[in-house]
């Protein structure tokens, strides 16, 4: 199995192996641990065979045109994949779709061979995914919403996949994982065919091994590439307005900060917005926007026995609120922003700790809802703020304590910036590797 996605298309380039070669290894692998792991809803090895075999003809005959060319692919089952169903996940609805969502489109354009369709928490609302586990300890979590992506990229069962995310939802199950995520900035990509959570802070990005891969990625969903910095500055923040942070990633940002600086890159401390200040304007602004798509789309109040309890819950709670209640609870999103994005203009970008620990256990969370409403609040208390912003951001896969990875988010104000900064920043770090059943 190739480590990452760059690996195997210089591999394929280089016709030492063949997309039909890449891709059975990549359904092997869903064959030999899938029912552990549990990172798919839906497979579609027929199909994901014939385009292998018939990128493997292409490139025999005419060689590689891109990166992606042969490239096994996993998609959030929140986007829509021609003849596969959309679900998000839940059962208030389902569509196969004849067309791809444009993102869709234009990474099969590119080459890409879509292997199937991802798990994640209903609409895209959590941080748990279930019942996907953690590839690098099944009694964990591997994050969310996007959990079934980021799950399925660091078991080797596919090199790349897209998620979504709205309040951390690519960057959170990426460094639980122990892969790399891009944030991008909203309407950087079509969300025609994706199914909304909340549209002002919806996004849809890459996630894969290595912030290569994921600029890989970025290019054939978007026609950029990434925009060097010769002498990038490097804004940091203080442990006081972290607040509670676990030791071990504290231990982990602090190297980070350390290896930026022995590189001999400018760091600077840079004044952000207490994370805390973010979570109610935040969380109104999501459950109300949250509401005003599941109405749109027919869905609720209709279909209200169809919801799980945690999404539905969301809904009444949404449904209860006054205009000016929303008003009054969002207001302090102007100062946050304001505040946040002149930091952001002062450097190039800012690092932070993508999580405030690393991925918690599966126990107890299913079954107690004031400690999975504890637990979400807590997992994104910083990666939300990045959503609320005109920022983008990328989360590398930093290092490993007590076995668990533990990532670190580089925020810039593009997305070909932060893939440049993170790129050079991933070769300071000690890495991840691989989960242990992977290294065989």
């Amino acid at each position: 199995m190739f480590r990452t996605l760059a690996a195997a298309a210089r591999a394929i380039a280089a016709k030492e192996t063949s997309p039909l070669e890449v891709t059975r290894a990549c359904l092997d692998r869903i064959e030999r641990f899938e029912g552990d792991i549990r990172a798919f809803l839906h497979v579609d090895a027929a199909g994901a065979l014939a385009a292998a075999q018939s990128a493997t003809e292409d490139i025999a005959r005419d060689g590689s045109t891109s990166p992606l060319h042969g490239i096994p692919i996993a998609i959030k089952d929140l986007i829509d994949v021609a003849g596969m169903p959309t679900t998000a996940a839940s059962k208030v609805f389902s569509r196969t779709p004849s067309v791809d969502a444009p993102v869709v489109a234009r990474l099969r354009e590119a080459g890409a061979i879509v292997i199937g369709k991802t798990n994640l928490d209903a609409f895209a609302y959590g941080v748990f995914s279930e019942p996907t586990r953690n590839p690098w300890d099944l009694s964990r979590i591997p994050g969310g919403s996007s959990g079934g992506s980021a799950a399925a990229v660091a078991a080797g069962m596919c090199l790349g996949a897209l998620g979504t995310d709205t309040a951390g939802s690519i960057r959170i199950p990426a460094a639980f994982c122990g892969v790399a995520g891009l944030k991008a900035r909203g309407g950087s990509v079509p969300r025609d065919g994706i199914v909304a959570l909340a549209p002002s802070l919806d996004s849809c990005g890459p996630i894969a091994r290595s912030v290569e891969d994921l600029s890989l990625m970025w290019a054939a969903m978007t026609g950029s590439g990434i925009a060097p910095s010769e002498h990038p500055v490097i804004g940091i923040v203080e442990a006081d307005r972290l607040g509670d942070i676990n030791p071990a990633t504290w231990r982990v940002y602090a190297g980070a900060i350390a290896a930026v600086r022995d590189a001999g890159m400018k760091v600077v401390v840079v004044d952000l917005p207490d994370f805390e200040a973010w979570r109610r304007p935040a969380a109104y602004l999501l459950v109300n926007e949250a509401l005003k798509a599941h109405r749109e789309a027919g869905w609720f109040p209709e279909r209200a026995e169809l919801y799980d309890d945690i999404v539905l819950g969301n809904l009444r709670y949404a449904e209860g609120l006054s205009p000016e209640r929303i008003e009054d609870e969002v207001r302090p999103l102007i100062a946050l922003r304001t505040a946040y994005e002149e930091a952001l203009g002062t450097v190039t970008a800012i690092l932070i700790p993508t999580t405030p620990l690393p991925a918690p256990t599966v126990e107890g969370i299913s079954s107690d809802p004031k400690l999975r409403r504890k637990v979400t609040v807590e997992v994104a208390r910083y990666a939300a703020s990045v959503n609320l912003c005109a920022a983008a951001a990328v989360t590398i896969p930093w290092d490993l304590d007590a076995g668990l990875p533990v990532g670190v988010d580089v925020v810039g104000a593009t997305e070909e910036s932060v893939l440049a900064v993170a790129r050079r920043l991933e070769a300071l770090a000690p890495g991840v590797g691989i989960p242990p059943d992977d290294k065989g």
